[in-house]
């Protein structure tokens, strides 16, 4: 079990870059501890300190929170198979990513190491993919992936 996740920062109350980063950060903090194999993964506090908080004073939920939910629901009960590799796409690229299965569905989370964009060349029809918060990424047989998380479902 992971007791305590977060992403801290001052000064920086609302900050756009800020908050796209700590959503980012909790998918892969999620990914990470499920290909761990750990029961539980748990972020610091849901009201925040240090900017870390998943929703606002007011309880609307911030990027990070809506990150989580989408994360729940699309990883929920799957079962962790490997890390992705060069031989999965083709090359050498500096990527971090997660290979999944669900009943019979293959599901990858992947991000950019280095932030450098990487352009990944799927030879199939365009996979459905999706961003940190679960927004739908018009995709084409070229990905381009970068410091921001994306899922891909249906790889073969």
């Amino acid at each position: 079990m992971n007791t305590e996740t977060a992403l801290l920062f001052d000064n920086c109350s609302n900050d756009p870059t800020f908050e796209d980063t700590k959503a980012n950060y909790l998918v892969q903090s999620y990914v990470s501890a499920i290909a761990e194999g750990l029961r539980a993964n748990l972020w610091y506090s849901v009201h925040g300190w240090r900017t870390s908080g998943l929703v606002n004073p007011d309880l609307s939920p911030r990027q990070a929170y809506l990150a989580f939910q989408f994360a729940q629901s699309e990883l929920h009960d799957v079962t962790y198979t490997s890390m992705l590799n060069s031989s999965d796409i083709g090359g050498t690229f500096r990527l971090n990513g997660y290979k999944f299965l669900r009943d019979d569905r293959r599901i990858w989370v992947l991000w950019s190491l280095d932030g450098t964009i990487h352009s990944i060349d799927f030879r199939n029809a365009p996979l459905p993919a999706w961003d940190a918060l679960g927004a739908s990424i018009t995709t084409t047989n070229l990905l381009e992936i970068s410091l921001e998380t994306i899922y891909l479902n249906g790889v073969h």
